[in-house]
């Protein structure tokens, strides 16, 4: 029973439609500039959730960046309903809890009412799926009167449907039969919908006592699911009908079609239904006094129980190493990224740098060469000067005895004091330094 209904919590959840896997380049993600672009990487994480969880773990870690760079309700929401379905699809029912509050929250906020009543329903199931029926019962209630706004009766006949499923998980059989008649006008005969709730109808009746109905639905259910193939749903039929018999303590009629549902459990490698099939099995020997029988049924029960139990412990533990694995991958490759990045920064500082020293450099240089040539055309008007004058008295003092006793060697000794005194001094640096007072001091040299 609990099988069939999950599983049907299962569909009913508004889960990502298949889609063939996409061929994109993951490596060029990071360097996505337009949200646009982003699309077709949230589509590959979709198709991803269900069929290879540890790959979606990848594509979330490496989207979850960009999605929060661009910052758009859309993009959002689309990412977080992925995320939150990979931690239901793993197991992780909080996590995902917290995701969908976190969806409603922002799809009330920006307004987008197919999306809050997505996340509404979503949190439901998850509710239901934590054993929480309660709560999920509570969150169906808020969706009742804005899918009757919104005059969306198939989502209307789920809610009423899973609403049903959690009150016979609470054991409140009448208030089941109330949501499944609400649900059964919703349905058409012969559609899947029609077919899951009267497989759990017959169950609810099977618990009321009502044997006969309840093998009158449970033969229906059969036929529809066998029909199309859906062997859970049969499998679950039937069940239905060994319960009825049982109750009705019509043990040969419970022995063939529980050995039925044996074998097609193990054709079919159904190990969960042939667990329950054994179990059933054993209980039907005790009730017929066949206690070796009974003993080897529950003792094969047993042995299969443990099984499914180290099997599913085993999975915990590879999904649990899967995701060490992949958090120790990434983190690696995020510490490489880290350290090209800072190379890269270091490479621009040190080019920057480089190019600093280089600007300076050439400033110095040029302003060494424009001093040069300030300084050497100084030079150069001081002795023009000292040959021309300029003024009366320098004009008598050069043309007296002093310029008629300069001979090479004092024009050379004459530059040589002129050098020290401009640099010396460092009249170069004078901004008041004319031609006129220039001649006054160097006049002053030649005694």
């Amino acid at each position: 029973m609990r099988l069939m209904v999950l599983l049907i919590f299962s569909i009913f959840f508004i889960a990502i439609p298949f889609r063939a896997a996409l061929q994109i380049d993951w490596e060029k993600v990071k360097d996505l500039q337009r949200p646009e672009e982003l699309r077709v990487y949230l589509k590959a994480l979709e198709d991803s959730v269900d069929t290879v969880p540890e790959r979606a773990y990848r594509y979330l870690y490496r989207l979850e960046p960009l999605v929060n760079r661009f910052d758009l309700p859309e993009l959002t929401l689309d990412f977080l309903f992925s995320k939150g379905h990979y931690f239901f699809v793993t197991g992780q029912y909080q996590k995902a809890l917290n995701i969908f509050l976190s969806c409603a929250t922002l799809a009330s906020r920006s307004q987008r009412k197919k999306d809050y009543l997505r996340a509404m329903n979503n949190i439901a199931v998850v509710y239901a799926r934590m054993d929480h029926y309660r709560e999920s019962n509570n969150q169906y209630r808020q969706l009742i009167p804005l899918a009757i706004q919104s005059a969306d009766q198939r989502r209307l006949m789920i809610i009423y449907l899973n609403m049903a499923n959690n009150f016979l998980f609470l054991n409140l059989p009448d208030s089941a039969a109330l949501y499944y008649a609400k649900a059964l006008p919703l349905t058409q005969q012969g559609s899947f919908y029609r077919a899951a709730l009267e497989v759990n109808l017959a169950r609810l009746h099977v618990q009321l006592k009502n044997y006969s109905l309840a093998q009158e639905l449970a033969w229906r259910s059969a036929s529809y699911a066998d029909s199309v193939g859906n062997i859970e749903m049969y499998l679950e039929s039937l069940a239905n009908i060994v319960s009825s018999y049982i109750g009705k303590k019509q043990w040969q009629k419970a022995e063939r079609l529980a050995h039925q549902i044996e074998t097609i459990a193990q054709e079919r490698q159904l190990r969960l239904q042939l667990k329950d099939a054994y179990l059933t099995l054993a209980q039907i020997y005790r009730e017929m006094g066949k206690y070796a029988r009974a003993l080897d049924y529950f003792q094969k029960y047993d042995v299969l129980k443990d099984s499914l139990y180290n099997e599913s412990i085993s999975q915990q533990i590879n999904e649990l190493k899967i995701k060490y694995d992949t958090e120790k991958k990434e983190k690696e490759l995020a510490f490489k990224e880290a350290i090209i990045k800072r190379k890269d920064r270091e490479n621009q500082v040190l080019t920057l740098g480089a190019l600093v020293m280089l600007i300076l450099l050439s400033a110095i240089i040029i302003l060494y060469i424009k001093k040069r040539m300030a300084y050497n055309l100084l030079v150069q008007k001081g002795l023009q000067w000292s040959d021309c004058g300029l003024t009366a008295r320098n004009k008598i003092a050069v043309n007296g005895a002093a310029r008629q006793a300069i001979n090479s060697k004092k024009e050379r000794e004459i530059v040589r004091r002129i050098e020290e005194d401009f640099i010396g001094n460092k009249w170069f640096r004078e901004s008041n330094l004319t031609i006129e007072k220039l001649s006054t001091r160097l006049a002053h040299l030649e005694h």
